[in-house]
């Protein structure tokens, strides 16, 4: 029994020092998201977003990432084109060794209705440009909107999942599981509160619990 329990007392305390696991990085954190979208009408069939983020962790150097950048979006039916670039400063949750990364992307997105629920499907590229290696990744996100109108001030509720696969790793990589509310502020401001859970293969924390606001601000 002694040497049993010796044998676990060791490897309680040297499990930290094993290759490849750091004490000082979480392996789960709670997460705080906040944006802010601003979309105006270019023409009939073409709007602009300028968006900022900033996200916080509860275990993390902080801001955990910042940033911003724009979007072109060109609507034709059911179809959406968006190109555009993001910049962003990423800390390490372990040194808090701040990266800045260009983010260029594309996406085409699909959306249809069905017994009054409306549906999208987002399919993204993008280049992590300032990450080793300049990874590219492909995101596929499935997003579903729900109007309601016995629920108050909430007009909307929506659930997404989007995943993403890593062609540094020539794998898939992460899993974002969304569900959250839409609040109208003014005619043409809306609030999206929600909760999301990440879980990611290659990144440190590797599991995040989220809560997010975005604020929405539509000009067309």
């Amino acid at each position: 029994m002694k040497k049993a329990a010796r044998a676990i007392l060791c490897a309680v305390v040297l499990a930290p020092m094993a290759p490849g696991v750091s004490s000082a990085v979480p392996r789960s954190d709670t997460q705080f998201w906040t944006e802010a979208d601003i979309t105006v009408r270019v023409t009939p069939s073409a709007s602009m977003t300028c968006l900022g983020v900033i996200r916080d962790g509860s275990g993390l150097p902080n801001p955990a990432l910042a940033g911003g950048g724009g979007t072109l979006d060109i609507n034709d039916g059911p179809w959406t084109f968006t190109a555009g670039n993001l910049w962003v400063v990423v800390r390490s949750p372990a040194s808090g060794h701040r990266t800045a990364v260009d983010l260029p992307l594309g996406a085409v997105s699909y959306e249809w209705s069905f017994a009054g629920v409306s549906f999208s499907d987002r399919n993204r590229a993008e280049n992590l440009i300032g990450i080793p290696g300049d990874p590219w990744r492909y995101r596929n996100r499935v997003l579903i909107d729900y109007p309601v109108t016995s629920l108050g001030p909430i007009k909307t509720l929506f659930a997404s999942d989007e995943v993403f696969f890593d062609f540094g790793h020539d794998q898939w990589s992460r899993n974002r599981a969304q569900f959250g509310v839409v609040l109208p502020v003014q005619p043409n401001i809306q609030m999206q509160i929600y909760y999301m859970r990440q879980d990611d293969r290659f990144s440190h924390p590797g599991a995040l619990n989220i809560l997010g606001v975005t604020l929405k601000g539509a000009f067309l």
